[in-house]
């Protein structure tokens, strides 16, 4: 008999993969506790270490393993729909022909994973490393958008690649308006000088203008020059003759004149021209003539 409940103990074991009893939360709705699979017994919760883990087709579904470790685990085809797996590290796990409908995956790593014919049919892979990962005949009906996720994630670092030459560019663009501002403030320097030296030069122009008119203004006037020139009329006398008189005027300062009397003694004739010698009177510095 013996052989025979041993035979029966391991066909048992062979028809229930999985024992124990896992614990929904009336909270969250998630599953924690003990489960035995594959003649090992494992604790299911959050932070729970279950690296290398032997969890082929465990049932697993709405089970709560938050931040646990599973690190080359073993979970093919294992159920794990609605399971939560949020910030799980399932790197190198096996994950092959595994059920993920609906579990969430966000922040989980999952880099060089076995997920060869995985479901993942709505499952939440937000932030979720998948470098290095197998894929074989995957159902990717809901990792459409991560493979977009990707594709942005690469178009945005080669957005910013893109922006910081952008950046680097326009910091050229500034370090040389830097310069070229510094030239025209130079530039606006010489010119200032240059203005200050022309307003300078119409000061002393000014200046000089205001010497010459008050040089101008000190000399005689032309009805002054005129009123000392000779008439040039000359007329004839009863007789018929030509006589020309010249009358004298002595002044001290071009405004009064008087009459200035001349003698025989001072007229005589030099050269056939006639000259008059006379001593000026004290303190007369101005004579003009006139002739009749």
């Amino acid at each position: 008999m013996k052989p025979l409940q041993t035979l029966l103990a391991v066909f048992a074991c062979a028809a229930l993969p999985a024992l124990g009893q896992l614990v929904e939360d009336p909270e969250t709705g998630l599953r924690t506790g003990t489960i035995t699979v594959n003649g090992q017994t494992y604790t299911i919760e959050p932070n729970a270490n279950l690296s290398g883990a032997n969890l082929s087709g465990a049932d697993l579904s709405r089970a709560d393993l938050f931040r646990t470790n599973l690190f080359r685990a073993n979970l093919s085809e294992a159920n794990l729909s609605e399971a939560n797996l949020s910030e799980a590290n399932l790197s190198g796990a096996g994950l092959d022909d595994a059920n993920l409908s609906w579990a969430y995956l966000s922040e989980a790593n999952l880099t060089a994973a076995n997920l060869s014919r995985a479901n993942f049919n709505g499952a939440d892979l937000t932030g979720a490393s998948l470098g290095g990962i197998i894929r074989a005949i995957l159902d990717v009906s809901n990792l459409v958008e991560i493979w977009s996720m990707e594709t942005q994630i690469t178009e945005q670092a080669t957005s910013i690649e893109s922006n910081s030459a952008e950046i680097s560019d326009l910091k050229t663009m500034v370090e040389a308006m830097s310069v070229q501002l510094g030239q025209l403030n130079t530039q606006i320097g010489d010119l200032q000088a240059a203005v200050a030296r022309r307003d300078a030069t119409i000061e002393n122009l000014q200046g000089d203008l205001a010497t010459a008119i008050a040089e101008r203004d000190t000399r005689f006037t032309e009805d002054q020059i005129r009123a000392m020139s000779a008439d040039y009329t000359i007329g004839l006398n009863a007789a018929g003759n030509v006589q020309m008189k010249i009358n004298f005027f002595e002044s001290k300062d071009l405004n009064a004149f008087a009459p200035f009397t001349v003698n025989s003694e001072s007229v005589s004739v030099v050269d056939g021209r006639i000259c008059l010698e006379f001593a000026p009177a004290d303190n007369a510095a101005f004579f003009h003539f006139r002739v009749q």
